[in-house]
């Protein structure tokens, strides 16, 4: 017998406070960013995005680096720092803990938060189409 209750993977989610002792930056402006491991190396391409809609990559928003150990439950960490916007690069809502459906470069808001999910930075850094795709999402984030 299978059990189709579930239709998604469990995971092991990460300790609020763990994954806050991995993140890096403020989350004074109540925003948070996140990007595979992997996009490491893009993280200038990343602080120009930012600085077009007026933020600064070190000092006006919490980063956190995702790992295939680090799961974790964005609602634990929402709860936990107050955060109002959301923007992961290269990952999906289920990896987060959300079970939504979600299309690529809309923004659309869960409990107050306002989500953005879009392809890795490698990929958005090589795609014009990408590129302004991201720029019309974060325009009416930021707006």
């Amino acid at each position: 017998m299978t059990n189709q209750f579930l239709d998604f993977k469990l995971i092991n989610v990460s300790d609020t406070a763990a994954i806050l002792e991995q993140c890096q930056g403020d989350p004074t402006n109540e925003v948070f960013i996140s990007f595979p491991t992997a996009d490491q190396p893009m993280e200038a391409f990343l602080s120009k995005i930012l600085s077009a809609v007026k933020l600064d990559f070190k000092k006006d928003v919490l980063v956190l680096e995702k790992t295939p150990n680090n799961n974790f439950s964005f609602g634990g960490l929402q709860k936990a720092v107050g955060l109002q916007k959301a923007i992961f690069f290269g990952i999906t809502p289920q990896m987060i803990g959300l079970q939504t459906n979600y299309q690529k470069y809309q923004p659309f808001t869960i409990n107050g938060c306002t989500f953005l999910f879009g392809d890795t930075l490698s990929q958005i850094n090589g795609n014009q189409q990408l590129k302004k795709a991201l720029w019309v999402a974060l325009q009416s984030i930021f707006s």
